[in-house]
């Protein structure tokens, strides 16, 4: 039986991924409420350990993509739906959304480069890692990731939403079983 919270996650990434697609944004008042109702959800149901369940789904969430939101890798509206995502279901869930999410992210920006004909970012890409590995992290960083502040024909734009949708979703049907 799908459960109310599950209903309402389909709810939320549909809502999201329109958005997306649409504004190439996520917006806070879909992202904040959620979160809201996530902990109070978890403290509804399961008391004080469903609500640090459901912080530490947030968190993780959050913290998972913070690393490529502050490269300009996602947005900030991305990186709240991962959070809103994790204060619904937990920690356990949201790491697997995460992952299949990632996963879904590069087979997306794959397809987006090679359709747009830009295979001058996988190239870059290379030896902009080889340099970092090479020098333990002191030079290459600046011509692995493509300039993410770049307009026009420079920016390769990727609605990270239709990975947040797609990772979501794997999530449900994968089940990984994380935590046991």
């Amino acid at each position: 039986m799908i459960a109310m919270i599950d209903l309402f996650l389909v709810a939320l990434i549909l809502a999201a991924l329109a958005f997306d697609l649409k504004y190439q944004r996520i917006p806070n008042k879909l992202t904040l409420p959620t979160i809201l109702i996530g902990l109070f959800y978890g403290s509804f149901q399961f008391g004080l350990e469903g609500f640090i369940g459901n912080l530490q789904g947030l968190l993780l969430g959050i913290g998972v993509f913070l690393i490529p939101f502050m490269f300009g890798g996602m947005g900030g509206g991305d990186l709240k739906l991962m959070g809103a995502i994790g204060a619904l279901k937990g920690w356990a869930f949201v790491l697997e959304a995460a992952l299949f999410t990632a996963i879904w992210g590069g087979v997306i920006a794959l397809l987006a480069i090679t359709i747009s004909r830009r295979l001058w970012i996988l190239r870059n890409f290379g030896v902009g890692l080889r340099l970092f590995v090479m020098t333990g992290g002191h030079a290459g960083a600046q011509v692995m990731l493509p300039d993410a502040k770049a307009d026009g024909e420079d920016r390769l734009a990727v609605p990270y939403g239709v990975a947040i949708f797609a990772g979501t979703v794997s999530a449900y049907f994968m089940d990984l079983k994380i935590a046991g």
